[in-house]
């Protein structure tokens, strides 16, 4: 079974470390993908940058964001030299296979009255949602 785990080690990275002055340096036709933390990259820097013509980079592909989700009004959303994809870039077919068995197995211990394996804390829960399985 698939199972996700959290690292502490993976807090550790340099928030804006792709800045004005990297993105400076790429190419022209260069495009910027980020898959790793979305704090990595200066999100205004790389705005700027990319609605600059001739300027580096010349567009970016973003599976994450700084803060996610990336705000609904973001400009990035409506620019034409950026893909945006929903965080899934470590998705892959058996990934998907085993999360939907082990969503599918918490859904019928839900519908049983069961312990879920493995919940989500109380406090990261929104309080306006309620949970009543009934």
């Amino acid at each position: 079974m698939h199972r996700l785990y959290w690292y502490p080690h993976s807090l550790i990275c340099r928030s804006n470390l792709i800045n004005t002055e990297k993105l400076a340096l790429m190419k022209p036709s260069a495009w910027i993908i980020n898959v790793a933390r979305g704090a990595v990259i200066d999100e205004i820097a790389l705005t700027t940058a990319l609605q600059i013509e001739s300027a580096p980079p010349a567009g970016a592909v973003l599976d994450v964001a700084a803060v996610e989700p990336l705000a609904h009004d973001s400009p990035l959303w409506s620019m034409q030299n950026v893909v945006i994809t929903p965080h899934d870039s470590w998705m892959t077919q058996r990934a998907a296979k085993d999360n939907t068995a082990y969503f599918v197995d918490n859904l019928r211990r839900l519908q049983r009255g069961e312990a879920l394996r493995e919940p989500v804390p109380a406090e990261y829960i929104d309080p306006v949602i309620e949970l009543n399985p009934h």
